[in-house]
């Protein structure tokens, strides 16, 4: 039977471990945030809950950004910036960009943001607003390439 001292020990060796994955860049995302809860629950015998809370405490305390929080508040400014009418205009869009690159601690490129904020919009069925002032194109969203066109360009320069 485990002791509250004991169980302690580990969330505290837990937390150092949390700590040391965090160091490098400041920045867990979702495969090493996947990584260090299954050693928690498998190394340090901690719950998957309570490995959550003590990954986020220790994430605020030592000012760490977790990608999963990041794309919840991204969500979040996307569907606001969407509205009723469900468009993002493009200046929406890169303010998007610039808050999910200070989320992120500046480790995310640009262009993976990008397509991250379009799988979203894609996802959630928005649209992009067009912009321009004689001819109103959707240009600067097409130009984003999606995984499944990216895996399309590579397959097609392979041959």
């Amino acid at each position: 039977m485990a002791t509250p001292e004991r169980d302690e020990a580990r969330k505290k060796r837990f937390g150092e471990f949390v700590k040391a994955h965090g160091f490098d860049d400041g920045f867990i995302d979702r495969d090493e945030e996947k990584r260090i809860l299954q050693e928690g629950v498998a190394r340090f015998g901690i719950g998957f809950t309570d490995g959550q809370a003590i990954m986020l405490g220790v994430a605020s305390a030592f000012d760490y950004a977790i990608e999963r929080n990041a794309d919840i508040h991204i969500r979040e400014l996307l569907a606001h910036y969407a509205g009723r009418s469900g468009r993002i205009s493009r200046s929406d869009f890169y303010d998007c960009v610039a808050v999910y690159k200070v989320l992120s601690k500046g480790t995310v490129s640009d262009y993976d943001i990008k397509r991250q904020l379009k799988a979203i919009m894609e996802e959630k069925g928005w649209r992009p607003r067009p912009t321009g002032m004689l001819l109103r194109t959707r240009r600067w969203y097409r130009e984003i390439k999606s995984d499944a066109e990216l895996a399309q360009l590579r397959a097609l320069t392979q041959i």
